[in-house]
């Protein structure tokens, strides 16, 4: 069997997929050899294993997955396998009833143990079953008798899982994984990863800065970040002054739970969420106006929405995921939005402070734009050239007068192309539409060379000195 699945969005995991084919080969040695792949849902489990089994064409592969909502069918599971058997074998199946164990105790998995023998004249066998932990246990039981027989077999078996989820499926399966299997573990993609995905989804390249914004934001996780690029424009993920929202679907499922908790633990969750991922439990109360946060907090960590602190009295909210508090920002209307931003900023001091004071502004203001505008002349004398951009296109955004705000965003940029940001080039129509004059012209011809245009650049710069 070849693969199902592999998109075109395949990216990274090559040291996975490396281990994969020395399992491979350990199995054509014939040495068996148990792989068992977990990760968070979303993660690329599933992808990972179909993109092995394309690269490995000349595998016969018996493929199954679990399904959380047919758990209670027994021999669901072994059913998939037995199905993906090649017709003409001359071996016959197992009655895959609920009479099948009573059978002589273990029918299915002596069985497949003579399918696989069967299938090995004609070369290596791959066992594939994805999302084990939602495998029915009579199945579970037969595979467990089969695999545990292997021994100088041509037989590769790939397990992909949840972290800690099969706990369900007895001891057995513990000790067959800690003695017997190989184990990877898939974490997020990273900044770098997110190119080539971003080029297949959108046909753009993503800045460097506008990567590691996405990464964090999902924790790398593939499904999550292949939602965002189909969901947003390519502008949208570069501006870092307007915060990035969780994928539609992700949402709904984190606003579902959200809204089966107390008003209180509810109103927690909004107050932390416009503080950040990791807040302070006693500000958030305070901006809430919660008197017994405690309960609040505990509700809301049963929820799995939050995390518990790692010690007692941390007095710290942190959020399971960055796309949860993504979710629960998102959907708070603006008027509230804004309330909560004013009520931080008062429990605050400084930069902090600024931050959600420039978060609640509706509208322009003069004396915000100013505080912005010296702050970023701190961050230059810091060497601190990306952040002091950033609070200059804020400045530039809330100016009341046009030729402050022009001057403060050719500020900004050229910050952005002396420090080398690719994202310098995210302003260039902005840059285009200021009122002409040599600040505007020099920095136009500086974007027109980082773009590779030299000869139109050089002419900018001609034109620049001529006058």
């Amino acid at each position: 069997m070849a693969s199902q699945g592999t998109g075109d969005y395949f990216v990274g995991r090559g040291a996975e997929l490396a281990m994969l084919h020395r399992a491979l080969r350990e199995a054509r040695a014939g040495q068996p050899a148990i792989v068992a792949v977990e990760g968070e849902p979303g993660i690329g489990k599933t992808r990972l294993l179909h993109r092995f089994a394309a690269e490995a064409a000349d595998l016969e592969v018996l493929w199954a997955s679990g399904d959380e909502a047919e758990m209670s069918l027994d021999y669901g599971v072994a059913e998939q396998l037995w199905a993906a058997v090649p017709a003409g074998l001359g071996v016959d199946g197992p009655p895959l009833t609920g009479g099948a164990a009573g059978a002589g105790g273990f029918a299915v998995g002596a069985a497949l143990l003579d399918v696989l023998g069967g299938l090995q004249q004609k070369g290596t066998v791959a066992i594939v079953v994805d999302d084990l932990q939602w495998a029915d246990l009579p199945s579970a039981r037969e595979l467990l008798f089969g695999l545990r027989r292997l021994r100088q077999d041509n037989v590769l078996v790939l397990l992909a899982s949840r972290p800690h989820s099969l706990a369900r499926l007895g001891d057995s399966w513990s000790r067959l994984l800690a003695e017997r299997a190989w184990r990877i573990r898939l974490h997020g993609l990273t900044p770098p990863d997110l190119q080539p995905l971003a080029r297949a989804v959108l046909g753009v390249d993503l800045a460097p800065a506008a990567r590691e914004r996405l990464c964090e934001h999902t924790g790398g996780n593939p499904l999550y970040v292949r939602t965002l690029l189909e969901e947003l424009p390519a502008i949208a993920l570069a501006d870092q002054s307007r915060a990035l929202p969780a994928p539609r679907s992700y949402a709904a499922i984190v606003l579902t739970r959200v809204a089966q908790l107390s008003h209180s633990a509810q109103d927690l969750l909004a107050a932390a969420s416009v503080v950040g991922v990791r807040s302070s439990l006693l500000v958030a109360a305070a901006a809430a106006a919660i008197g017994d946060p405690l309960t609040a907090f505990d509700e809301a960590c049963a929820a799995g929405l939050i995390v518990p602190a790692v010690r007692a009295g941390t007095g710290e909210i942190t959020f399971s995921h960055p796309l949860i508090r993504a979710a629960i920002y998102g959907d708070l209307p603006l008027g509230r939005r804004r309330h909560l931003h004013l009520a931080v900023a008062g429990l605050l001091a400084g930069p902090e402070a600024l931050f959600h004071r420039v978060a609640a502004t509706q509208g322009a203001d003069d004396e915000l734009s100013a505080e912005l505008a010296a702050l970023a002349d701190s961050d230059i004398i810091a060497g601190e050239l990306p952040k002091a951009a950033q609070h200059l296109l804020s400045a530039a955004r809330i100016s009341p007068d046009p030729a402050a705000s022009e001057e403060r965003l050719l500020r900004a940029v050229e910050l952005l192309l002396v420090a080398g940001e690719a994202s310098a080039r995210d302003h260039v129509e902005a840059v285009r539409s200021c009122r002409d004059g040599p600040h505007k012209r020099l920095i136009m011809a500086v974007l027109t060379a980082s773009a590779g245009q030299l000869g139109e650049a050089v002419a900018q710069l001609e034109d620049l000195v001529a006058d």
